[in-house]
This record gives C-alpha cells, structure tokens and sequence, in this order.
C-alpha cells in the first residue's frame, strides 16, 4: 500500500473555527486560535524569514521611489540588482495602501495578496506578544476609500472577510469616499454591519476601537460613518464587552458616544442623536450622561421626553450612601475620581456644578 508524505513546505491545513464562531467566514475567534494548532501554523508561515530583507529594508528601499511618475521602472531594476521582496513582501503590502502603483508592483512580484504581518496593527505599531490576524492592506485601503484597489486586491486573492475595512473606513476624511465605501463592502463583499473585530485579534487587553464597526466609527469621530452605518443596519444599542483589573465590563455605542469610555479619545456628542434615532436607548443615554455629568447629553435626552424620575433615585440612593460612609458610596465616589481624572480641575467641578444644579430643578419639577 501506497502512501504518501505531506513535503516540509507545502502549506499547512487550513485551520477550523469552534462550533460557537463558524459563520462561513475565514475569521477565528481567539480562544479558536490557543487551541487550534493548525491556526498557530498558519500564522508561523507568515513570520517574516530571517536572512531574506526585512519589511523595513523593502520598505526603505522602496519608499525612495514612491513620487516617482513610473516607479515600477526603477523598482524593477532594483528586483533585477538583487533585492528580494518576495520573501517578506507580504509584510510590507499594508505600508503601501495609499500608494496604488508601488501596491500593484508587489502584488505583480507575485506575492500572496491573502498574508498578512500578524505582528503589526495596521498602524504599523509593532507588536510584541500580541497578534493581529487580519489583512492590514485591507484595513488601510479601506481607511483610504479606494474601491478600485480594493477589488484590485481582493482579485488578487486577498479575503476581504479577513479584514477590517468596514472598521477602517471611519479614518476616511472624505465623507463621500466614505458613504460609497460602506455601500460597497455591504453590499458587494457580503461584510457583516456588526461583526466584532477581536475575532481576528489575540490582544492580551482589547484595543480602543475594539467592537462593530460602529464603535470604531465612534472611536474615530467620524459623524457621517456613524450616521451611514445605522442606515445600513448597525445596532444602535451594541454592546462590547470588555475586561479589566476591576472585572468584565459592558461598554456600548451609547457608552463611547456620551462618556469616551474604554480607551476612547474622548466622547462623541455629536452622535447621540443619531443613536437616538436609531433605537437606541433613551433611558440608558440619560443614565450615561447624567453619571459622567453629561450636561448637554443629558438636556438633549430631556428635549426628547426621557422620564428622569429613575435616575435620579438612584442618585438620591448613591449620594445617601455616601453620606452614610458605607462601603457603596465611597466605591461610587472613587469612581467618580477616578472617570474624571483626565480632565482639568476646574472643568470637573464645573460640570459636576451644571449637573447638580440640572439634577435640583428636575426634582423640583418631578415631585
């Protein structure tokens, strides 16, 4: 009987998702990924190989010829001297996303569209522990809005269900760039409105525009991605769940948009209303604003007829139990603190101020 060998370099097994994430995609969760052996060789693959030049020296030599008119000219000259880029090309396709002529010269080195450098954030941040699965020159092409070298690239072999573009496409400036791209990977590449983008992701903590696409839109504070997004179907009320020091977390849209909450870079108000809109939660918007001291937040939920009367019992109860010292209310007060750390002094009194004085006028009218 017959059998044969698997050889050394043939590539190996495409790895399985667990029962809880297959969804007929190519993404894997990260508890898939620490158990799944076949994955972490797959992942090994791609590392760059030592002695070959490194994405840094590609970069660097390619990077001196990128306002060149026709730089496929001196760069196949450069291919022609030696250079070899094919080794460890498909680590460097992300870096060169806003470049289309020096992209499509990789790709036609024949370099692997559907790889990707697991130990770089699409930013090109290094990581060193942590690993980022998913195809970063997708990412960055959709951050770009380019639909023409996103399908280009994705022609080329590259799986747009291993990426985050729809995620990405919030670093677009262009807000028409940005409706057309959105449209275009809904609607075109099948691309989930709510997918979560940890899947692809084995952080040892969650990165800050960790969740939907909307909660990156959020992250990034592009209004008019926010507003498309919740056109085409993104949930209003999305919730991330997300760990700490302190324990698990819920932290949704809502949360980031009112409070800047989970490592954002800072709240989103501009937002709310479109949330709002959208279904979100009024009731949980006004209890948002009101513990972050959230003046406007909290005026635009009473303009849309929220009932406050909840809210403020719980802070009745919270603010008693601080007086009472009990071990409630000095957690509460800490955390209080603690959420307001990062602002100036007298901006936190002011607003804790407008809120109180808020707070006093609804009780009055609410008796």
């Amino acid at each position: 009987m017959s059998s044969t060998v698997q050889s050394d370099d043939s590539q190996p097994e495409p790895p399985q998702v667990c029962a809880e994430h297959r969804s007929g995609r190519q993404t894997r969760c990260r508890i898939c990924a620490i158990k799944n052996p076949a994955f972490r060789k797959a992942v090994a693959v791609d590392q760059q190989v030592p002695g070959a030049p490194s994405q840094n020296d590609i970069c660097e030599r390619l990077r001196e010829h990128i306002n060149d008119p026709d730089p496929s000219i001196a760069l196949d000259a450069l291919v022609e001297s030696g250079l070899d880029v094919r080794t460890n090309g498909h680590c460097a396709l992300q870096d060169f996303a806003d470049s289309p002529k020096i992209l499509c010269w990789l790709l036609e080195q024949g370099i692997d569209a559907n790889r990707t450098d697991h130990d770089r954030e699409e930013s090109g941040f290094r990581l060193y522990g942590p690993i980022e699965h998913s195809l970063k020159v997708l990412n960055n092409i959709g951050a770009t809005g380019n639909i023409e070298l996103f399908d280009h690239v994705v022609a080329r072999g590259a799986d747009p269900l291993r990426s985050f573009a729809l995620h990405s496409v919030s670093r677009c400036k262009d807000p028409e760039k940005t409706v057309n791209m959105i449209d275009h990977l809904i609607d075109v590449h099948h691309m989930d409105v709510n997918f979560d983008n940890d899947s692809l992701r084995d952080y040892f903590d969650d990165a800050p525009d960790s969740g939907g696409p909307l909660h990156a839109a959020i992250h990034h504070q592009n209004l008019v991605a926010v507003q498309h997004l919740l056109k085409r179907g993104a949930n209003a009320n999305g919730i991330k769940r997300w760990q700490d020091g302190y324990g698990w977390h819920n932290c949704g849209v809502l949360d980031n948009a009112i409070i800047g909450r989970y490592n954002s870079p800072g709240p989103m108000l501009s937002a709310l209303e479109p949330l709002l809109d959208a279904g979100a939660s009024i009731d949980s918007a006004f209890s948002y604003a009101v513990e972050a001291n959230r003046v406007d937040a909290a005026r635009l939920c009473l303009a849309r007829g929220v009932d406050p009367t909840v809210v403020i019992k719980v802070v009745d109860d919270c603010e008693a139990s601080r007086l009472a010292g009990s071990p409630e209310g000095d957690y509460e007060a800490m955390w209080e603190l603690e959420a307001d750390d990062s602002l100036p002094r007298p901006e936190v009194v002011q607003r804790r101020e407008e809120m109180k004085e808020l707070l006093a006028l609804l009780k009055q009218t609410y008796k």
